[in-house]
């Protein structure tokens, strides 16, 4: 169960990375 909630808080950690990363290329298309 402690690894599962590892893994989803890992994957949860890299979406919001992602969804950062994508922000801020799109906030830099329309500068």
């Amino acid at each position: 169960m402690n690894a599962l909630l590892t893994l989803l808080l890992l994957m949860t950690n890299f979406i919001c990375q992602v969804i950062i990363d994508v922000v801020t290329w799109v906030a830099g298309l329309f500068s």
